[in-house]
């Protein structure tokens, strides 16, 4: 009987040996509270996704860290308390998503303000009606007509030449970048645009230009740009030359890339 009842109480030390302390007790705890304000999230489709961490800092500063891993395109979340975890993730989520498609369209439109009306062209259409009929009320031109309508699909920026029908042998460069869209507001940044403008084809003809570090358009919205000088020959007579202005006349939509 003796004999059972030690080794009974043999067994029973090992069992309370493993019995952790209060310290060991609150050491787990936490280190279970932390697993639930850590988290990871790795960037799908976001073609900046340092913005977008530095957007959630800004928005959440005082709801814990984030750490961007460049190479792995993973950020690492140590959320201040379980509960803010899940909306870091959410908001990471919301803004990782690929950029639109943004359609610019330049409207190239020659106003004169000679009685005399140029050569060739096309009638204004109808999308600039309301943008020309403001450039009549403030501008001394007495004639508008559509020369060309340059068009670009870019999520990044775009650079493409051409010629401008119908006045003289006049050759433009169109360019710009970083293109930035608000969803919500239907807006586009566009950075560094340029329109060049040159009398010749050859490099010898010095371009003049209009730029601007940043364009700021909403979709529907008529932006004059600008407007260049150039010469034009009248619809009357082939030798008769007159000055006008081309009018650069911007125009945006953005297109989902989900929807496309």
């Amino acid at each position: 009987m003796n004999r059972v009842m030690t080794v009974l109480a043999l067994l029973a030390i090992p069992a309370l040996a493993q019995q952790p302390t209060p310290q060991q007790m609150a050491k787990l705890a936490q280190q279970q509270d932390d697993s639930h304000k850590k988290g990871t999230y790795e960037f799908q489709y976001a073609n900046s996704p340092m913005d977008v961490v530095n957007l959630v800092r800004a928005y959440f500063p005082y709801a814990g860290s984030l750490s961007y891993f460049p190479a792995l395109n993973t950020v690492i979340i140590q959320a201040s308390t379980p509960e803010d975890l899940p909306k870091i993730l959410d908001m990471l989520k919301k803004y990782d998503v690929p950029n639109p498609d943004v359609e610019l369209d330049a409207y190239l439109v020659l106003g004169s303000s000679s009685a005399q009306p140029a050569r060739g062209g096309r009638p204004i259409p109808p999308e600039l009606q309301s943008a020309i009929s403001q450039m009549k009320m403030n501008l001394p031109d007495k004639s508008y007509s559509l020369r060309d309508v340059v068009e670009t699909h870019s999520t990044s920026g775009a650079s493409i030449e051409g010629d401008v029908p119908d006045t003289g042998s006049y050759n433009y460069e169109l360019s710009y970048d970083n293109i930035r869209v608000s969803r919500e507001t239907k807006t586009v940044q566009i950075g560094r645009f340029r329109f060049g403008l040159k009398p010749c084809p050859q490099d010898r003809c010095k371009a003049i230009a209009l730029t601007n570090s940043e364009v700021v358009l909403q979709e529907g919205q008529k932006l004059v740009f600008g407007k260049l000088p150039v010469n034009y020959v009248t619809a009357a007579s082939q030798n008769e030359i007159r000055s006008g202005e081309l009018y650069v006349i911007l125009t945006v939509k953005i297109v989902d890339a989900a929807k496309k």
